[in-house]
């Protein structure tokens, strides 16, 4: 897990790997931002760790740029 810096505050972000249907397997980036009001889950998931590996990045500014 590490801390990000995102358009409403600190955060965190932290990658997963969870089963999948059929036997298959899940990759992607779990975040965590938080506000004075608000707490903020966010999930972005691929079927495969290819695909994941080839999205990381536009992921992750995804997710820093969440309430900008």
């Amino acid at each position: 897990m590490e801390k990000i810096n995102t358009g409403v505050g600190e955060g965190r972000l932290s990658t997963f790997v969870a089963s999948g249907s059929f036997g298959s397997q899940i990759f992607g980036y779990r975040a965590t931002l938080l506000t004075t009001q608000f707490q903020w889950n966010v999930v972005c998931q691929c079927s495969s760790q290819r695909e994941f590996t080839a999205y990381k990045a536009m992921f992750r500014k995804i997710i820093e740029s969440a309430g900008q």
